[in-house]
């Protein structure tokens, strides 16, 4: 990131700040960031590739009749995978469901201006808005996208055809890109890492032609 020379420190920040800011906007420009897009989706093409090898490592899928008939195995043989892994994962969900499930509340709220207030009301109207029909279901494939590949996460998008106009979605661990603060885009470091917008839906690969 490119820095101002300024008379005293605060000028110097306010300076960088401008800086900051031009470098963002110029990502609203598709020709200008389109080969560091295209880089950010060329390097994460090896997680794809470890994603989908986990996933098959995870759900063995054999066919008994194929050993057969290749040899494999005698005719008098079979063989049935143990899938130890998803056994494993399948196992330890509940526990984390049903910690969300069984509390009576999703949410605490504390007023900052007077914590006096009792919000047990907000609390629990707030339970009631977000735990429409298969609001578990993201967090059941959150969770199972951990255990398998270590992380995983969600995303809270505006949704009017739910309660509060809120919605909770599962992203998918091949999804959602994250990239070292080194290789930002901006060239500007947020904390330790920059969390680039998720791709759609079932498009890892996605083609820039088309986007």
């Amino acid at each position: 990131m490119a820095t101002v020379a300024a008379e005293n420190p605060i000028e110097a920040q306010r300076d960088t700040l401008d800086i900051r800011q031009t470098d963002i906007d110029n990502l609203t420009d598709f020709q200008r960031v389109r080969s560091h897009l295209q880089w950010l989706i060329g390097d994460w093409s090896s997680e794809i590739t470890e994603t989908d090898i986990r996933r098959k490592t995870r759900d063995v899928d054999v066919d008994v009749e194929k050993m057969r008939k290749a040899g494999e195995i005698d005719e008098d043989e079979t063989l049935v995978p143990v899938r130890v892994c998803d056994t494993n994962i399948v196992r330890e969900q509940p526990a984390y469901i049903n910690y969300l499930k069984n509390s009576r509340r999703l949410c605490i709220f504390n007023c900052i201006s007077n914590p006096s207030i009792n919000s047990q009301n907000l609390e629990l109207e707030f339970t009631r808005g977000m735990t429409y029909v298969d609001w578990e279901t993201p967090f059941y494939k959150e969770v199972d996208g951990a255990q398998t590949h270590g992380w995983d996460s969600v995303e809270v998008v505006y949704d009017e055809s739910k309660p509060l106009n809120v919605g909770i979605e599962h992203v998918g661990h091949d999804m959602l890109l994250i990239v070292g603060s080194e290789n930002l885009i901006c060239r500007r470091s947020v904390g330790d890492a920059w969390v680039e917008r998720r791709l759609p839906h079932k498009t890892p690969r996605l083609s820039l032609d088309n986007f």
